[in-house]
């Protein structure tokens, strides 16, 4: 008679008995697999015991676990009520095609498909991608791909280990890295943490092109949450320039010829540029906002010979006096004679004290007397808060500032580094206007002297002749 609704759990035509050995232990093995422990009755010392974790015992499989152990004296023993659900493997041969209703006989090569709408439900027809009769190079990690349109080839310089990628004529040993390493050959070198997502390795020259149209342009941008091309290099096929980006702006220019400037960091539009001509050749260039000339540096190819300029075109300066009383300021210079503390025991040098110039030429002086480099501590680690304003991406509680690694016996607060002096600087050339002009009162004084002399010998020859 059919069964209305599901079709009953599979049961033995007869209850089965399996007894036990005791000893002292919780686990034991069933001779039939179970589905759970309702499947058998488990009876100890003549006592049915009550199935489930919280009772006397569970079941599953082969595995009779007991709530607590038995001893070797027990008697036990189950009965089997129901099993598992059971798989039988059919005896080698006996499906056949027709068992499947399979619709056609085949024919070397090809596959078993659907067959939408056909009696047989399966069909025997060529695969529409081709069909796979061999495999090559089967080596573990290799990337399979295909070789024509019948074979699958296990590629020798391509793998993929779980971790990175490797590709190149060495790829089998691509064992650096955490991303992509494209190893022709091996170098010995290890790669450093920070930078292995992308590695080219070769031992001898290496490389890395970008092709572009004649007007395209390249990139490598280096970004984060709040800019994505924070930083970036590029080169512009059109032009045939160099660019170098920082903070979001460009920084360094090449051009075509080798010329390049530089904007400078400050807010005045202040550049460096330098170009190459032939014959007489200014090479570096600063540029003020306004687009002046400040001072350059340049080199005769012809004589080989190479200059340092300050600007001084008369355009660029107003309130012009003659340089007063050049030889009194000159006496108050005090040069000196010393070794740097660096070399104490080396050669001496001639020179000033910046300090002591700074009362007579103080234009020549840069810096402060005694001035230190700010005291950097060793600081702890700084959290945002709600009164910060938080980056896109990071919220209330990340780590603003990350603490120092403190050496034994620092605290966080202590100096991290010693007190560094901020030394003063002289521009040498600034005193060459005032040695000048002393120079130039000298050669006055001496030609006044000499004329003075002249005078005083013809008058004493006339009073000797006499």
């Amino acid at each position: 008679m059919p069964y209305v609704g599901n079709i009953p759990a599979e049961k033995y035509a007869s209850f089965e008995v399996q007894h036990f050995t005791t000893s002292a232990t919780t686990s034991y093995t069933l001779t039939h697999a179970v589905a759970n422990e309702l499947d058998i009755r488990l009876v100890l010392n003549n006592v049915i015991q009550q199935p489930g974790a919280s009772y006397a015992y569970t079941a599953s499989a082969t595995t009779l676990t007991l709530s607590s152990a038995t001893a070797g004296t027990d008697t036990m023993y189950a009965v089997y009520i129901g099993k598992a659900v059971q798989t039988v493997t059919p005896p080698d041969g006996s499906v056949s095609e027709s068992k499947l209703q399979v619709s056609n006989s085949p024919t070397n090569g090809q596959v078993l498909s659907a067959q939408s709408g056909a009696a047989g439900g399966l069909t025997w027809a060529a695969d529409a991608a081709g069909t796979v009769t061999g495999y090559t190079n089967g080596v573990d990690n290799r990337v399979i791909t295909s070789s024509g349109t019948t074979t699958l080839n296990g590629e020798t310089n391509f793998i993929y280990n779980g971790t990175i990628v490797g590709a190149g004529a060495d790829g089998a040993n691509a064992d650096l890295g955490a991303g992509l390493h494209i190893k022709v050959s091996d170098t010995g070198a290890d790669v450093h943490s920070s930078a292995d997502e992308l590695v080219i390795e070769r031992n001898g020259d290496g490389g890395m092109t970008f092709l572009n149209s004649t007007s395209g342009e390249s990139f490598i941008n280096f970004g984060d949450s709040g800019d994505n091309d924070a930083g970036k290099i590029s080169y512009h096929h059109s032009y045939n320039k160099m660019y170098f980006f920082t903070n979001g702006a460009e920084k360094l220019t090449i051009d075509s010829d080798g010329s390049f400037y530089s904007t400078m960091s400050d807010t005045n539009g202040h550049q460096m540029w330098g170009t190459w001509t032939s014959g007489t050749n200014t090479l570096f260039n600063w540029i003020d906002g306004s687009g002046n000339t400040c001072g350059t540096i340049g080199m005769d190819a012809t004589n080989n010979t190479s200059s340092y300029n300050t600007s001084s075109d008369y355009r660029l300066k107003n309130n012009i006096e003659d340089l007063p009383d050049a030889i009194d300021r000159i006496k108050e210079l005090k040069p000196k004679r010393f070794n740097w503390i660096k070399n104490p025991s080396g050669d001496k040098f001639d020179g000033f004290i910046a300090h002591e110039v700074s009362s007579v030429i103080p234009e020549a002086i840069h810096g402060e007397k005694d001035a230190m480099h700010p005291e950097v501590l060793y600081k702890d680690k700084v959290l945002y808060t709600a009164e910060d304003e938080l980056p896109e991406g990071i919220s209330i509680g990340d780590t603003k500032i990350e603490a120092d690694v403190l050496p034994e016996g620092k605290n966080f607060g202590d100096v991290k580094e010693a007190e560094k002096i901020k030394p003063q600087g002289i521009d040498q050339s600034k005193l060459v206007p005032l040695l000048t002009k002393a120079l130039q009162e000298a050669i006055t004084k001496i030609e006044t002297l000499e004329t003075s002399n002249t005078d005083l010998t013809t008058r004493l020859e006339a009073l000797e002749n006499k």
